[in-house]
């Protein structure tokens, strides 16, 4: 049994050495068959010039949308592969799809985060390829990445602006936010501060997905108590914020995809090193993250929810 561990330790990482020699000598550096995916300022800017819609894809989406079911809080389901292939086939304007920066240039990010991209990439690659448009060439991608502006860039500074031209896209703007119930966006912060309004609609923290038909739902019958004309949703709800974005855009709705935004802003605000567990939010990347207490809730934060599922 021992010796069974260690080969198929052995394996997988020689399996994982393998995908990122793959990905150095096929696609790294090489711009030609890969879909043109805009900086994170860039991306930012395009949403706040043309109101845009955002949805993202990164790994996780990735694997669901490829029908396995590697995530932690996520059970694939036909029906979530099916939803997320629609989205990622979506050629139409008024939302942006957002993939990873990282089809063939990973040198923005530490290492750790180069070598996980490299080996996703060299072995995904061409399977989510397959998956886009057959016109994904002639298409402008958002950057998936650029709500992850803190703890995986090797430059730290780069996200100040990053930050700020986020911020800058809901100033002044009413926000529903769509969220996990333990994620609380914005809680003990100021990422949020300058919004006119700040509403929760809150999803399970495992398998939001199963409720996100229940949402709009409940969206089309409560809008016109809570929903204004110049109304931002904010999505943080893993995969299912995905597809959601997708629904309330296709209802008419601007709504943006902004998962790990309040994470990473909690990182840039404690300078950590690491991957840390923020009290009382929850906090994917670090196992000790995933059952956060209820040290930071008070009764600002309660009156702010109008729905919870």
């Amino acid at each position: 049994m021992f010796i069974k561990r260690i080969f198929k330790s052995v394996e997988y990482r020689l399996n994982l050495f393998g995908n990122r020699i793959k990905y150095d000598l096929n696609w790294g550096g090489v711009r030609r068959n890969n879909p043109h995916v805009l900086t994170s300022i860039e991306t930012i800017n395009k949403i706040k010039d043309e109101k845009l819609s955002l949805a993202r894809f990164g790994d996780g989406e990735f694997y669901l949308m490829l029908g396995l079911d590697y995530s932690p809080f996520q059970k694939c389901t036909p029906e979530l592969t099916k939803d997320l292939l629609e989205v990622v086939s979506n050629t139409s304007n008024g939302i942006m799809i957002g993939l990873p920066d990282t089809f063939n240039d990973v040198s923005r990010y530490e290492k750790k985060s180069r070598d996980f991209w490299k080996s996703f990439m060299g072995e995904y690659r061409n399977r989510i390829i397959e998956k886009l448009p057959s016109n994904y060439l002639d298409i402008v991608y958002a950057n998936t990445n650029s709500t992850r502006f803190y703890s995986d860039l090797e430059d730290k500074t780069a996200c100040i602006p990053i930050i700020e031209s986020f911020k800058e896209v809901w100033k002044g703007r009413p926000i529903i936010c769509i969220e996990g119930e333990k994620t609380r966006l914005g809680v003990g912060n100021d990422l949020f501060e300058e919004a006119s309004e700040f509403k929760r609609i809150l999803l399970p923290a495992k398998n939001a997905y199963e409720k996100i038909y229940e949402v709009m739902d409940w969206i089309e019958e409560n809008k016109n108590e809570y929903v204004k004309e110049n109304t931002l949703f904010i999505l943080a709800a893993g995969m299912a914020a995905t597809v959601l974005a997708y629904r309330l855009w296709q209802k008419g709705y601007q709504a943006l995809d902004l998962g790990h935004i309040d994470i990473q802003y909690e990182y840039y605000l404690r300078k950590a090193k690491d991957k840390i567990a923020i009290p009382g939010k929850y906090t994917n990347e670090n196992s000790n993250g995933r059952n956060p207490d209820d040290s930071i809730v008070d009764e600002s934060y309660s009156k702010q929810i109008i729905a919870n599922f």
